[in-house]
């Protein structure tokens, strides 16, 4: 069986968050990203750039009632022989504004992003969703416009490649303990997978909880 999301050593998992204005709570997306020395910690300034970083290549696609929030980060290791560990956390604020003037649907619909790896099947892609879909961008049966779908490709990309600097070594896929059969159970944890890029898919997504009804 499987159990939770295991960070191990030289990697850590992140989440960017997001507020829409007159919105009470606030929405994020999550990522895993490995460091570039497993035996050093990052500093706080160098977590405080990578997320100002993020939040910047995706700003000049994002709506004006939009802002980017903050960037949480929990560096691992979270678990060994003894049970778990809650990991090394970080916190750091952020005050990015989207910059596109233009109406979107309601927050519970959202640009689904595929993160893709090397590994076939679904252990080897993974998803974050973007919760603003311009309205002139979407039809009435959710196909995103072609234009939007290139264009959220373009700054994913950034998004992508921003997560390669150092300390930090890129995107990653983080996984499952899995737990086997025996006495005492069999505990493997997977390696995290490298991600090779974000892709927007053309049919936008839904996420009820976004509306809380």
């Amino acid at each position: 069986m499987l159990m939770a999301t295991v960070i191990p050593a030289g990697f850590a998992n992140c989440s960017l968050g997001i507020r829409l204005a007159g919105d009470p709570e606030d929405m994020a997306i999550t990522f895993g990203i490995g460091l570039t020395d497993p035996a050093a910690q990052p500093t706080q300034a160098q977590v405080q750039t990578l997320f100002t970083n993020l939040a910047n290549t995706l700003d000049q696609d994002t709506p004006s009632h939009f802002s980017y929030v903050n960037g949480r980060m929990t560096v691992g290791p979270n678990i060994h022989a003894g049970g778990a560990n809650p990991g090394t956390l970080y916190e750091v604020p952020l005050a990015v504004p989207g910059t596109v003037t233009a109406t979107t649907v309601p927050q519970n619909s959202a640009l689904l992003v595929r993160k893709n790896t090397a590994l076939a099947g679904r252990k080897g892609k993974g998803r974050l969703y973007l919760p603003f879909v311009f309205e002139i961008g979407v039809n009435n049966i959710g196909q995103l416009d072609a234009s939007n779908v290139a264009a959220t490709n373009t700054y994913m990309a950034a998004f992508l490649a921003a997560c390669n600097a150092a300390p930090f070594s890129g995107m990653v896929l983080l996984h499952n303990k899995i737990v086997g059969p025996g006495a005492p159970p069999v505990q493997v944890i997977p390696d995290p997978t490298p991600v090779t890029s974000l892709v927007c898919q053309p049919v936008i997504a839904t996420q009820r909880r976004r509306l809380r009804k």
